[in-house]
């Protein structure tokens, strides 16, 4: 498909302006209050100079608002999955301007106030019986970046008219999936999958969807209580899932389950199967292809999968890849994938691993996906990811293992030591691949790293092995308070996100060969932190106090802060896409209504103590 030129693609056809386009908690959103909020959008975008901005929004409303009044007024616009300040630096060579919740060292534009606030208003106000519509140039423009699980994040163009393909497919293949369900998520809309599924999908179908994003089983099930409700998920998070007592009153309301971004283990999709009713709808693609290919695997384990509706595809004779020709891709040039399949007729293939993660080590082709197969067969390890390091000291590019132990492992790593669990693992894996091939660096993690997008980057196990490959790394380099970036931010709450690095100066000795971070370290940072965002004048107590689950190196965990003034207390909880890690209330007698903005530039001094006792 050539780029389109001098054309419009009407994105929103003659809606009712009473459509609710968005919820969030109790709120809805109408289609004649979104589109006002785009108009503003737009008037904000004409003051700025330049083609291109870098966008970011936790809340999906509003970062759609915002995306489409850049693209109506011709700007470039690049989605990051993240606004750390790796990524803000890579992003500032790139963009022009920022919008939404970045860093305030990013100028972002962000002056609109809440979207949620005067909802229910607009909505009493808008004409019953009017209509609106939404037009785009066709040869808009979105920047979106690959996951990067096998190396560094690549920037993908595509333009307007691949996104409205791809969902005119969607909907072809889903409809009596989706029907007119309200669209959920626990994935992030800055990536392809949930910027298809949960933006541009329902906009151009005409379904609702929720502007969060959902971490916990608790919350799916008070939605799904009162609506019926499609989740968009990933493996990551749906092999973690919670399956219990919190779906029984709610299953019938869950009307479909999606998967996407790696491939769904069949016990997970059995557990599905028995809360939903359902098997869920697996999605394959990349962020290069668009969706490619899908399965259901209702009634036992089909492997196989089956091409979406014009795709066109073929197996490489050299080197058995698949390569696709699709209306989702921006040219009509054959692609080719780093996906190893097998054909199974001419609608259907296996998938048999992936190309790119074949290396060579000391001149020997060497499959990774084999060494970690391999590794968890062995009844000590229950997930394991290799990569290849650099050992600059040596010059040479030598095998690592992240490993996640099973209740087994971790016993045998507590009694025997890290050396003999190495050793050990290196001997069940010399029954099965070449000495070269064994890995020389070990890391033993609580659970993978994941990121929003439910996926294990090669950036984040690059980062947690850094600290096993250097013989420098001392207390003197070691940090003591890590960077957190602010993802939400109202008068009375904040949401914090950090990914701990391994030379975080607490997990020094804590423990050895098992690293993790203290709770007397997690209340300090809640207390801290809360200081600095919201009017705490006092020495501080906690209560309701409760640890989880463990926080260990490269983990990317989130903070949440609630001013409850009117109860003197702050509410904190650490979490990430696997777990709730620790909760609790820090308790004041001299809390304030401050606003947040107001006190986020205040800097915590060295001086700042603080005095806390365990509660219930």
């Amino acid at each position: 498909m050539d780029k389109p030129k001098n054309q419009c693609v009407v994105l929103m056809a003659d809606r009712p302006a009473e459509q609710i386009v968005a919820i969030k908690q109790k709120r809805t959103l109408s289609l004649a209050a979104f589109c006002q909020r785009i108009i503003l959008w737009r008037e904000l975008v004409k003051k700025q100079k330049g083609v291109s901005a870098a966008l970011y929004f936790n809340d999906t409303a509003e970062f759609a608002a915002a995306m489409l009044a850049l693209l109506q007024e011709g700007r470039r616009v690049f989605l990051p999955s993240d606004t750390l300040s790796a990524t803000c630096h890579r992003l500032k060579q790139e963009v022009d301007f920022f919008v939404g919740d970045f860093p305030q060292t990013c100028q972002p534009l962000n002056t609109l106030g809440n979207l949620w606030v005067n909802t229910a208003s607009e909505m009493e106000t808008s004409e019953t019986g009017s209509h609106c519509s939404l037009t785009l140039p066709a040869d808009a423009e979105i920047v979106i970046y690959t996951s990067g699980s096998t190396g560094q994040a690549q920037a993908i163009p595509k333009n307007i008219m691949q996104f409205v393909v791809e969902v005119a497919t969607l909907e072809k293949v889903f409809d009596t999936c989706l029907e007119q369900a309200d669209i959920i998520a626990t994935v992030s809309h800055q990536h392809i999958y949930g910027l298809l599924f949960k933006v541009f999908l329902p906009l151009v179908t005409g379904r609702a969807f929720n502007a969060d994003i959902f971490h916990f089983p608790e919350e799916i099930a008070a939605v799904s209580a009162s609506r019926d409700v499609v989740l968009v998920s990933s493996p990551a998070y749906l092999k973690r899932f919670a399956y219990g007592s919190v779906w029984q009153a709610t299953q019938h309301r869950i009307r479909a389950v999606f998967s996407s971004g790696g491939l769904l283990d069949y016990a997970a999709v059995e557990q599905v199967k028995a809360w939903t009713g359902n098997a869920p709808v697996e999605v394959y693609g990349s962020s290069e292809t668009g969706g490619i290919a899908w399965r259901k695997r209702q009634n036992g384990n089909e492997e196989h999968w089956r091409a979406l509706p014009g795709v066109a595809w073929r197996c490489s004779e050299a080197s058995g890849a698949l390569e696709v020709s699709s209306p989702h891709l921006r040219d009509n040039n054959w692609f080719s994938t780093a996906d190893r399949i097998q054909m199974i007729d001419e609608q259907h293939f296996l998938l048999l691993g992936r190309l790119d993660r074949i290396v060579k080590i000391e001149e020997k082709r060497i499959s990774l996906e084999a060494i970690e197969s391999a590794l968890k067969q062995h009844h000590w390890v229950t997930d394991a990811r290799v990569v290849v390091v650099d050992m600059e000291q040596a010059g040479k590019e030598k095998l690592a293992a992240v490993v996640v132990l099973s209740h087994a492992g971790r016993q045998q790593l507590q009694s025997t030591g890290k050396l003999n669990v190495n050793s050990q693992l290196r001997h069940w894996l010399a029954k099965s691949v070449e000495q070269v091939a064994l890995p020389k660096i070990w890391r033993y993690l609580e659970t993978l790293p994941v990121n929003a997008q439910g996926k294990t980057t090669y950036s984040t196990l690059k980062t947690i092995l850094d600290t096993e490959m250097s013989e420098t790394a001392t207390l003197q380099t070691a940090t003591d308070f890590p960077e957190f970036a602010i993802l939400e931010q109202t008068r009375s709450r904040v949401l914090l996100e950090t990914l701990l690095p391994p030379t975080l100066l607490y997990f020094q000795g804590h423990f050895p060969g098992q690293p993790i971070l203290p709770g007397v370290v997690q209340l300090d940072w809640a207390i801290r932190l809360a200081k600095q965002y919201f009017s705490i004048q006092c020495d501080s107590n906690i209560q309701r106090l409760k640890f989880q689950h463990i926080i260990t190196p490269g983990m990317r965990v989130r903070l949440e802060l609630v001013n409850e003034a009117e109860k003197s207390r702050v509410a904190f909880r650490y979490f990430s896409e696997t777990a709730q890690h620790a909760e609790g209330q820090i308790v004041c007698e001299n809390i304030s209504g401050e606003d947040v903005q107001s006190r986020a530039n205040r800097q915590i001094q060295p001086s700042d103590t603080f005095n806390f006792r365990h509660g219930e």
